[in-house]
């Protein structure tokens, strides 16, 4: 919950890259299973049924919302993924990697404090879905103690 409330925090702010951060760290908890390779890390989220699920719920709501529909569907064709939820688990990893390294000789896009705004609707996704697999795992709890 600390790492969620850490993203809100940077995402009222308009902090959308630390915000990512913040969420993409609960993804990779849940769903990574400790690791960290490109391949690795990809097995791990196309095994778990509750990450496609959310996956597709997350994007299908956030492509409600033109603005948010344009800019994700961007971020997937310039990281060269499928629009769904295997190509949004390499969408999310590729961000983050991209995200935590910079080049200014890179001709890719890079976060910095000046394109905040271009990583608003990638937060958000990650945003969504960190919110809806929390509230799994509470509920999971809560069934625990009954």
């Amino acid at each position: 919950m600390a790492f969620w409330r850490e993203g809100e925090n940077y995402f009222t702010t308009f902090q959308y890259v630390l915000a990512f951060y913040q969420y993409y760290f609960i993804i990779e908890d849940f769903y990574a299973g400790g690791k960290t390779s490109q391949s690795l890390v990809l097995k791990e989220f196309a095994r778990s049924e509750e990450f496609r699920q959310l996956a597709d719920i997350s994007i299908k709501e956030l492509f409600k919302e033109p603005r948010h529909r344009q800019a994700l569907e961007r971020l997937f064709a310039l990281e060269e993924c499928e629009v769904g939820a295997t190509g949004l688990q390499k969408l999310l990893f590729k961000t983050r990697g991209s995200l935590h390294h910079f080049s200014s000789s890179s001709s890719k896009t890079r976060g910095t404090p000046f394109n905040q705004a271009e990583f608003e609707s990638i937060a958000l996704l990650a945003m969504h879905l960190t919110t809806a697999a929390i509230g799994f795992r509470i509920a999971a709890i809560d069934r625990q103690r009954e």
